[in-house]
């Protein structure tokens, strides 16, 4: 297998996104600029009502009573309304220089809210489609091995019925391999989407069951399987919890070392139900551990065909996104790691939490 996945090419990438970003500033900047010259027009309106009630209210304070000349009334009008025209002018230039202005500044921020508003997407397209160019450079793999192989057994001409079987047979594992890859990036792509429907679960009682199940392939692999299961009810998919939960597990089975250790914990702590995986092995550089839970990401290089699909922890990460739990992970000083996942916590009716409490002190 080749040492990492093809570049992604970068030429022509920015011009869509630049597009999209172009029509999204005419629209913010117009809706801005709009509203700027309805408030502009609204206070104008208002001015002019204002002046001209003022105007007819001094004409008629400074004609002399009933009796009054009329000469002297329209002459007061008219200096009032010549006072209006100086000042709706100059309203009318400062109004159309604000106008201009406020363009200038509804296209910077059209540009600049645009810009923000397609951050988020932009980052996400780009991770789909490295992520997509990792499948397919994994996926590839096995596809190659197995063409060589079917190649150079019917390129064989002493081939064997036992050569012949022994290259099937290679085949056979190349193509589970595959299955397996497409069953990883299926349940990554579950796990990424929003769940539908959290049903009550214990933390508690899905570890217990994964445990007993990994109790001989522990045995098998020489290590020892610990454990201390409290309470801790959670929310979710059921389905995916376990997947979570196995793969934390399955993960610090593989990647030990003979005679090392796994524990595993579950606890309610301060509105969390917390998960911890916690396994002796290899050290990790503390550098690396968030990349460990980016997909196809892999410690060293010899894990890649003996100790899984580089898909175990991206998984992870992305179960535990979709149920809004935080997902924290730390080397061991003496190699491994400690994992810990805390969802939000469900809290228990008053009488199944004494149940458990008096389970636990008979226990």
């Amino acid at each position: 297998m080749s040492s990492g996945p093809p570049a992604m090419p970068g030429p022509r990438a920015w011009r869509p996104r630049h597009t999209i970003r172009l029509r999204l500033t005419v629209w913010y900047g117009g809706l801005f600029l709009l509203s700027g010259a309805v408030l502009l027009a609204v206070t104008y309106a208002l001015v002019v009502r204002a002046l001209a009630g003022n105007s007819a209210g001094n004409a008629l304070c400074q004609a002399p009573g009933i009796g009054c000349h009329v000469i002297g009334a329209r002459q007061a009008l008219d200096m009032a309304l010549q006072q209006n025209a100086a000042i709706l002018g100059e309203l009318r230039s400062r109004s159309e220089f604000a106008l201009g202005l406020l363009a200038v500044l509804s296209v910077a921020s059209g540009w600049f809210v645009a810009g923000r508003a397609l951050r988020p997407v932009e980052a996400s397209f780009n991770a789909q489609r490295q992520f997509i160019a990792n499948a397919a450079h994994e996926l590839r793999t096995p596809l190659a091995r197995q063409r060589v192989i079917s190649q150079v057994a019917l390129a064989d001409p002493d081939a064997s019925i036992d050569s012949l079987r022994a290259a099937h047979e290679r085949v056979l594992a190349s193509g589970a391999e595959q299955q397996r890859l497409i069953d990883a990036l299926l349940t990554l792509a579950r796990g990424q989407a929003c769940l539908d429907r959290r049903e009550p679960l214990d933390l508690a009682d899905v570890a217990g069951a994964i445990l007993a199940a990994r109790q001989s392939e522990a045995q098998h692999r020489n290590l020892t399987l610990t454990s201390t299961l409290d309470p801790a009810p959670a929310a979710g998919g059921p389905q995916l919890v376990e997947q979570l939960i196995t793969n934390l597990i399955d993960n610090a089975l593989r990647h030990n070392l003979p005679g090392g250790l796994v524990d595993v914990t579950t606890r309610s702590r301060i509105n969390h139900a917390v998960l911890t995986v916690a396994n002796t092995g290899p050290e990790v550089p503390a550098a690396a551990v968030d990349r460990l839970f980016q997909p196809f990401q892999r410690l060293t290089a010899n894990r890649v065909s003996h100790q899984g699909l580089g898909l175990g922890l991206s998984i992870v990460q992305a179960i535990a996104d979709a149920h809004q739990a935080a997902v924290t992970a730390r080397p061991r000083p003496d190699g491994g790691l400690v994992i810990e996942v805390a969802f939000p916590l469900r809290r228990l009716p008053a009488r199944v939490a004494n149940d458990r409490a008096d389970a636990a002190r008979l226990g």
